[in-house]
């Protein structure tokens, strides 16, 4: 934690500050008398002991670097940076610079802030648009200083425009001010009413305000605002912050409430070798590039990576029958840094495995459910993919320059790590990214091409290879080696992969990246076509060098009591309805039930063990069912879980109404439902970004999580499938499910 500098309080040249004989200090011919209570009080302060007060929080910005500080937090990244000491904010709409140490909790009571700014682009259109200053009581729809951070529904802005006006929310100043030359404001707010005023030079201009108490209440950050989005067909709009304080009683005042410069750690252990992978926030290249983990009494060195901002570690022969705890170190503008966390021996009992998808965004930071997880305690947990999506946060996607689309990505990536990390310190962790990860509505990576025209249906990737490789090391640079390590199409590079934990045979499959694009293989219309017609024989799911990994493993482990297949989607389309409207739908190539003939291929290597579990994500809803082949109940099982926080609405709704028992989907596909996870009814017209309680929208929209206890002695999996927590945990109707594992 960096201890904040003295607040000075800073008058306008033309005032005096005087003491009286009773050793009063008041400051004359002063208009604005909020802002002179709290210069009072610096003033009495440095009489009475010789020195300023400090502030409750103050700006020690140093070198140049992305990320700003592990006191605050950038919406968005991209659109924040220091450079040489100075803070430079790119104005656009939503652009904030969050204080997370301190908030205003108490709005009774009150508080003031300063900064010292300059505009640094002169020739702009309609400069009365663009301003820079404060922003508070900045709310959302949940009372969390974290959720407010991306999830920003109302605030009150204060600052100074580029023409010199001044203004608190919609109150402006007649007069202007000088916005050419660095400009020093001072916001004062007590019992709701606030002042700003702005003073440089000689020259002072203030404007007043009177507020609701409860609207002030919230997070307290730097705004930087234009009316047109961030984009790299435009030159950006900028505006210099040169220091930043505040103090006062109604801030709450939380020194743990950091998030930088190390932000989490994940790992595998297999055969003894440890695989951890410690993402950083994106450090400056004049700041320390390497990491250090101390585990075993040895001490490893990493370099961090420019891109991803990732330090990977590597330990071979580690005991996997005891606990190891380990430290990540790193020193960063003279301060040490650690995180901490433990490497689990493998249990020798059942398995517990947590499974997760899909999380929208709207109910960040997930704290009931990490919670519930952490009381669950899982042995190892899986994140089957979009553990982000392109418009989380509501700001727009950013695809162009390489650099920024990174930066995009990471904010968001690191909101996710926020989320999970007390959960992924201390045991292993199977995370694979989907198509909104790598930013793709839809991804069909047809072998790893370059989609053509960037059209997805066409397959292949919207994004270069460098950004897909980037996102790939931030969630999968520490799974176990893959035993196939040749780069797909592009260089982009593969992960699928083979492992076994506590005795049960897992693997990893990519069940996107080599499947053939629709557009590719099929008709442009294809309303009217038969299952038969929108079969194609040749085209690929898996791919040769999956199949052929696959087929070697299932023949491996056709004896195990258990085992374990992960991949995004499950391979039958399990959905009835989708869309926001939830109208009932005809064909979904997303899913892995197209293909039918390469779909079926692999569920028939997987047929000679009927103790297979396959395990997803991806579909908004959960289900339980068990694959059909040449006959209903043939194939393994099948668990894919809801997401965490439900978005785009599917739903198990068949036409007979029995939602269990033998059915067949669009393909041909024949699947056995044992149980279904489903989203309430209405549930799709929910707002959770504008009015709709964001957990109770995630309930309602059927979200939550899997947990599958596997019991290798008794053979058995026990399938929980939870709905996302309000109050007292509950699972989905027909959830608990106990099944045996030898095929009676």
């Amino acid at each position: 934690m960096q201890h904040p500098k003295s607040f000075q309080c800073r008058f306008p040249l033309s005032s005096k500050l005087l003491i009286s004989s009773d050793g009063t200090a008041f400051k004359r011919n002063h208009a604005n008398s909020g802002v002179t209570a709290f210069c009072l009080i610096a003033a009495l302060a440095f009489v009475s002991t010789g020195s300023l007060v400090r502030a409750d929080f103050a700006s020690d910005w140093k070198g140049s670097r992305q990320w700003v500080s592990p006191d605050t937090w950038a919406h968005p990244l991209y659109g924040w940076r220091t450079e040489n000491g100075k803070l430079i904010a790119s104005a656009a709409p939503k652009h904030l610079l969050h204080q997370l140490t301190h908030q205003i909790t108490d709005p009774s009571k009150s508080f003031s802030t300063t900064t010292t700014l300059q505009f640094l682009s002169t020739d702009v259109e309609k400069p009365q648009k663009i301003s820079a200053g404060f922003a508070f009581g900045v709310q959302g729809l949940m009372d969390d200083y974290r959720h407010v951070l991306s999830g920003t529904i109302r605030s009150h802005e204060a600052g100074i425009r580029m023409d010199g006006t001044l203004f608190i929310d919609n109150t402006l100043t007649k007069q202007k001010i000088s916005a050419t030359e660095p400009v020093t404001l001072i916001l004062a707010v007590s019992g709701g009413h606030a002042t700003l005023e702005a003073v440089c030079g000689d020259q002072k201009l203030s404007v007043e305000s009177d507020l609701p108490l409860e609207s002030i209440k919230g997070n307290l950050a730097l705004h930087a605002h234009s009316p047109s989005p961030h984009s790299y067909k435009r030159q950006p709009i900028e505006v210099a912050f040169l220091k930043w304080s505040g103090e006062g009683p109604a801030l709450s005042d939380h020194a743990e409430q950091t998030f930088g410069p190390i932000l989490w750690s994940q790992y595998t252990l297999h055969k003894r070798t440890l695989k951890l992978n410690v993402q950083f926030a994106a450090i400056g290249t004049d700041d320390d590039q390497h990491a250090t983990l101390t585990i075993d009494g040895k001490k490893l060195k990493s370099q961090i990576d420019p891109h991803s901002r990732t330090a990977l570690f590597r330990l071979e022969d580690l005991d996997d029958t005891d606990d190891h705890p380990y430290a990540v170190s790193y020193r960063w503008q003279g301060t040490d840094y650690t995180w901490e966390g433990m490497v689990r021996k493998q249990p020798n009992g059942p398995l517990r495995l947590a499974a997760f998808s899909c999380d929208h965004g709207y109910a960040f930071p997930l704290s009931k459910l990490v919670d519930q997880v952490l009381q669950e305690n899982p042995d190892i947990v899986f994140f089957a993919g979009d553990q982000i999506y392109e418009l989380y946060g509501g700001l727009f996607l950013q695809r162009k320059p390489l650099n920024t689309a990174i930066l995009d990505y990471l904010r968001k990536y690191y909101q996710f790590g926020w989320t999970w990390r007390h959960v992924l310190k201390d045991r292993p962790s199977i995370i694979i990214p989907d198509d909104h990860d790598v930013f793709q509505g839809n991804l069909w990576g047809h072998g790893g091409r370059v989609a053509p025209d960037g059209k997805q249906e066409a397959g292949g990737y919207v994004m270069p290879a460098a950004f897909v490789n980037m996102v790939q090391r931030t969630q999968t640079a520490h799974l176990p080696d893959s035993p196939d390590p040749k780069p797909a199409e592009q260089g982009i590079g593969v992960y699928f992969t083979t492992f076994n934990y506590s005795g049960i045979p897992f693997i990893l499959l990519e069940d996107r990246k080599f499947k053939s694009g629709p557009s590719s293989v099929l008709p442009k219309n294809r309303r009217n076509l038969s299952p038969e017609d929108v079969d194609v024989p040749e085209a690929e799911l898996l791919g040769t060098r999956q199949e052929a990994l696959l087929a070697r493993w299932a023949d491996e482990t056709k004896d195990a009591p258990a085992r374990v297949v992960l991949s995004q989607t499950i391979f039958c389309k399990a959905s009835t309805h989708s869309g926001q409207t939830l109208k009932r739908s005809r064909y979904d190539l997303d899913c892995n039930g197209w293909p039918h003939t390469p779909r079926n291929r692999a569920l028939k290597l997987l047929a000679n063990n009927p103790a297979t579990i396959m395990v997803h994500g991806d579909q908004h809803f959960g289900i339980l069912l068990r694959h059909g082949i040449e006959q209903h109940g043939d194939g393994p099982l099948a668990f894919m879980v809801p997401g965490t926080a439900n978005g785009f609405p599917r739903a198990w709704w068949p036409e007979s109404g029995e939602v269990t028992g033998n059915h067949m989907d669009r393909y041909g596909n024949k699947m056995t439902v044992i149980a279904a996870a489903n989203p309430e009814k209405g549930s799709n017209t929910l707002q959770p970004r504008k009015t709709d309680h964001p957990d109770m929208t995630a309930f309602k929209k059927g979200s939550g999580h899997g947990l599958i206890t596997i019991d290798s002695a008794a053979k058995t999996a026990t399938f929980d499938m939870w709905r996302f927590p309000l109050d007292v945990p509950k699972q989905f109707d027909g959830f608990p499910q106990t099944i045996p594992l030898d095929g009676k």
